[in-house]
C-alpha cells in the first residue's frame, strides 16, 4: 500500500510520476484528544516519526506539522520545535474541531505558522464529538463525506 509503505510510495507515486517533491499528511486523532497533554505526546511522537521512517529517507518529502488543536499554546510550541527542520512544509489542521477554525483562541496556531512562513493545510475531518450536520450521524461513507463540505465554509 503506498500510504504505508516507503518503498510502495517511491515506486508507485514518486518514480512512476517523476514526483519532485511530495507532502506526508498524517491523519491521526491525536491531534483532537481531549487530553490536551496526551495530544501533545502523541502529536509530538507523530512529527518525529515521520522524519526518521519517512523525510530521512528520501530527500523528495516533506511533511506537515501534526499539532493538538485543542490547546492553542502547546500547538504553537510543536509549530516552532518542528519548523526548525524546513522539510516541514505546512500546519495540518482538521476542518471541523471542537471550534470554529476561524475562532480567536486559534490564533497563537496561526501566528506560529506565520512566524515560520507556514500555510495551514487543512484536511476534511473532524473531532467528531458532535454529529457532523444538523441530519445528524451518517450512515455511509458519502454521507460523512458530504456532511464535511461545510466545515470549510467561512463563518
Amino acid at each position: 500500500m503506498a500510504g504505508a509503505d516507503l518503498g510502495a510510495m517511491q515506486s508507485q507515486a514518486l518514480d512512476t510520476f517523476q514526483t519532485r517533491f511530495a507532502i506526508c499528511n498524517v491523519l491521526n486523532g491525536a491531534s483532537i484528544l481531549h487530553s490536551e497533554d496526551l495530544s501533545l505526546a502523541l502529536c509530538r511522537a507523530i512529527n518525529r516519526w515521520i522524519v526518521a521512517e519517512w523525510l530521512d529517507r528520501d530527500p523528495r518529502l516533506r511533511a506537515s506539522i501534526v499539532v493538538p488543536v485543542h490547546s492553542a499554546e502547546l500547538a504553537a510550541e510543536e509549530i516552532d520545535r518542528c519548523a526548525e527542520d524546513r522539510r516541514f512544509v505546512q500546519v495540518l489542521m482538521l476542518s471541523q474541531t471542537e471550534l470554529p477554525l476561524g475562532r480567536r483562541q486559534n490564533w497563537p496556531i496561526y501566528r506560529a505558522a506565520e512566524r515560520h512562513d507556514l500555510p495551514i493545510g487543512i484536511h476534511a475531518g473532524s473531532s467528531f464529538r458532535h454529529p457532523p450536520s444538523a441530519l445528524g450521524w451518517g450512515s455511509y461513507l458519502l454521507e460523512d463525506y458530504v456532511s464535511q463540505a461545510p466545515g470549510f465554509a467561512p463563518r
